[in-house]
């Protein structure tokens, strides 16, 4: 059912996610309405949208809220556009290895510094969710879907963070190794 409901769109589809904390349905009214105006300025594109909660808000036919998605999945498939994440170091990196620019709403702790993070790398745009315009999110949709400096960025990005001498496993298992064959060194790490 999703991959028919992604192939519906004419321009591929953006994938919305708050996070597990930071939850749509818990944003102030006139928030929620102005994101919600914006996905209305993209008939062409999909909207994958996770949402613990049911939305009441009157969606666009375009646009598909559950509860659960496979995240790491739709983040990989070729037709994604954007990701409109709330900045969490976890969807940062799934979002840079699938090469996915994003748009973040930072919310609190380290998001904030993470989204500057991809404005001043150039592959993503901070948007505030505090003072959010309908016009500053279809801006932002805007911009992924016409300038190609944001995708060469974070493809750019995703190549130096994947370049390593081993992989995350082997990593793992060198340093679980390494414990078996020296179980006293926990005072050195």
């Amino acid at each position: 059912n999703l991959q028919d409901f992604i192939n519906k769109g004419k321009n591929g589809f953006i994938y919305v996610s708050f996070g597990t904390i930071a939850e749509f349905t818990k944003f102030d009214p006139d928030i929620r309405q102005a994101i919600i105006n914006a996905v209305y300025n993209f008939p062409d594109i999909q909207f994958i949208w996770k949402s613990t909660f049911p939305i009441q808000e009157k969606l666009p036919e375009n646009v598909i809220v559950q509860k659960w998605f496979p995240q790491k999945d739709i983040l990989a498939h070729p037709k994604i556009i954007t990701f409109i994440t709330h900045g969490g170091l976890g969807g940062i990196y799934e979002s840079i290895l699938s090469k996915v620019p994003m748009i973040c709403f930072p919310v609190f702790a380290e998001q904030d510094f993470n989204a500057d993070i991809m404005v001043e790398k150039g592959y993503g745009i901070k948007l505030e969710l505090i003072t959010l315009k309908e016009e500053e999110l279809t801006d932002a949709i805007e911009r992924m879907t016409t300038d190609k400096s944001y995708k060469t960025n974070v493809e750019r990005i995703s190549r130096l963070f994947t370049d390593r001498p081993m992989s995350p496993l082997e990593n793992a298992v060198w340093w679980v190794e390494f414990l078996l064959r020296n179980p006293d060194s926990s005072e050195f790490l």
